[in-house]
């Protein structure tokens, strides 16, 4: 299964507050809130899209790898091939 990142990233305030949502996704790590994603099933495609990531302050530093892989698992779980991370996806 690969990750993919599109790129260049772009600001959230060039989306004009399209990923400003409150319904985020959340991912828990050892019990604490790490961070919250919008996901999106792109079965056409065969793959998770991640539409919008926060990380919450205070995260640890190995909360991305962790939350990489438990996005693998996910996707391969809902017969998904891959991961996409969207170009604006990263801290909006």
């Amino acid at each position: 299964m690969r990750v993919a990142y599109e790129s260049p990233p772009i600001a959230a305030a060039a989306l004009g507050g399209a990923f400003a949502r409150q319904d985020r996704m959340p991912f828990l790590l050892d019990g604490a809130l790490v961070a919250r994603l919008d996901l999106k099933a792109d079965r056409k495609a065969g793959a998770l899209v991640v539409l919008a990531t926060h990380v919450e302050p205070g995260a640890p530093a190995g909360a991305g790898a962790r939350l990489e892989g438990e996005l693998r698992l996910m996707a391969s779980w809902l017969g998904m091939s891959d991961v996409v991370v969207t170009a604006h996806a990263n801290g909006t």
